[in-house]
């Protein structure tokens, strides 16, 4: 038996499956489980970065914490005991004639090598008078630890004069030959010193008294 070609169907069903009606909802179920796992495998990736990222910032942590203990060992032994008594740092450097007098009191022996070995080389071996004095119990800030790298000072136009450390005041003494050096002495002290230091600059200025010829030339005839 033939069939006519008028009663052939023009497009052969190659799935049924495609005229139900819930094939369009099993698709989009389908595409949203595909959505959810690629969040899922995104937020994966992200939570394992953030926990690398912490391991390392851990692991730089002790590593600091390693080496500031390794410093704090090496660094001289500061322990203040029970009954000692409080003394302030102080430190003083006297000059007269070309030789520098320095006194004072130091909590250990470090400082002490310290300032004495810079007198030395600002003013020469022979002519530094070392009266420091090592103390226990002596009170101690993080700004004494500066002082320690720079005093005694080099100041130039200061022949005669006393520089003191008292606590955080830096005093200066003696006499200059211009203003120009008191200024210069007191910039450089506030420079070394610090914002937390409190300068009291006493430098007088001394001039050079005129001689009898040249005040005579001055006089009125």
């Amino acid at each position: 038996m033939v069939i006519p070609k008028t009663l052939m169907p023009e497009k052969l069903i190659a799935n049924p499956l495609e005229t139900l009606p819930g094939s369009s909802l099993r698709g989009r179920l389908q595409m949203r489980n595909e959505r959810k796992v690629a969040f899922i495998g995104i937020l994966a990736f992200a939570i394992v970065t953030i926990l690398a990222v912490m391991l390392r910032l851990k692991t730089e942590l002790s590593l600091h914490d390693i080496q500031r203990q390794e410093m704090a060992s090496l660094a001289p032994d500061r322990t203040i005991a029970k009954d000692t008594i409080l003394v302030p740092v102080k430190l003083s450097i006297k000059l007269l004639n070309g030789k520098a007098s320095l006194r004072g009191t130091l909590p250990d022996e470090t400082a002490h090598k310290t300032i004495l070995a810079r007198a030395h080389s600002i003013y020469g071996r022979d002519r530094v008078e070392d009266n420091l004095e090592v103390m226990d119990g002596v009170v101690l800030t993080p700004w004494f630890d500066s002082v320690i790298k720079w005093f005694p000072p080099t100041l130039s136009g200061l022949n005669s004069g006393e520089i003191t450390i008292s606590g955080l005041e830096v005093l200066l003494f003696g006499d200059v030959s211009s203003p120009t050096d008191r200024e210069a002495a007191g910039k450089l002290i506030e420079r070394l010193a610090g914002v937390e230091a409190k300068i009291h600059n006493g430098l007088r200025v001394i001039t050079a008294p005129q001689s009898a010829t040249s005040g005579a030339d001055k006089m009125p005839k």
